[in-house]
C-alpha cells in the first residue's frame, strides 16, 4: 500500500454513517506582492505558491499562472484517485505518468469574441501505466476516477462563486 488505507478507511467509514462531516473545508489566501502580477498564495502551512503570468500576458513568467494551477489540481486529483482505487483493489503500480491538456479562448477572455467561453476548454487525460491489472480492471478505476475525483470535477460543473468585498486591511 502507497498510503494510510486504515486512516482513509476510517474516514470513510466516519463520513457514511455522518454525510456532514465530509464536507471538507480548504482556503487559500492571496498576497499580491505590488510588483507586477506577481502573487503569493498560503495554502495550510505551505511555502507559499508563486503566482504570475507568462510574458504574453504582461506577466514577468516567475510562475505558473492560475489556470495552470487548475489544471495541476486537476491531473493531480485524478491521477492520486486511480492511485488509491488500485491500492485499495490490490493492483498493483509501478509507474503512473498523467498528462493533461486544454485550451484557453483568450479571444474570449478579452471580448474579443461574444458569447466565448471564459474558461477552459475540453480535457484530454493521457495515462502512462505500468501496472499488472487487466484491461478491465485498469478501465473500472478510470472510469472512477472520472466520476469521483474531486478537483477534476470542480472544472466540470458549475458552482456558485460568493464575493465578500472588504476594503482596507
Amino acid at each position: 500500500m502507497r498510503f494510510d488505507v486504515n486512516k482513509f478507511k476510517a474516514t470513510v467509514d466516519s463520513i457514511k454513517q455522518n454525510p456532514e462531516t465530509g464536507i471538507m473545508p480548504f482556503r487559500a489566501k492571496l498576497n499580491w506582492q505590488n510588483d507586477g502580477l506577481l502573487s503569493h498564495v498560503s495554502i495550510r502551512d505551505f511555502e507559499p505558491l508563486i503566482v504570475d503570468e507568462p510574458f504574453e500576458l504582461g506577466g514577468k513568467n516567475r510562475g505558473p499562472n492560475p489556470v495552470e494551477y487548475i489544471i495541476t489540481g486537476a491531473v493531480g486529483c485524478f491521477s492520486l484517485v486511480v492511485i488509491i482505487q488500485a491500492d485499495l483493489h490490490g493492483i498493483k503500480i509501478n509507474s503512473l505518468e498523467t498528462e493533461l491538456e486544454t485550451s484557453l479562448d483568450m479571444s474570449a477572455f478579452f471580448d474579443a469574441v461574444v458569447g466565448g467561453r471564459h474558461g477552459i476548454g475540453d480535457v484530454t487525460l493521457t495515462l502512462h501505466i505500468d501496472t499488472d491489472a487487466s484491461k478491465e480492471q485498469l478501465e473500472e478505476i478510470v472510469q472512477y476516477a472520472l466520476k469521483y475525483s474531486p478537483s477534476l470535477n470542480s472544472i466540470n460543473v458549475p458552482v456558485r462563486v460568493v464575493i465578500d468585498k472588504r476594503q482596507g486591511s
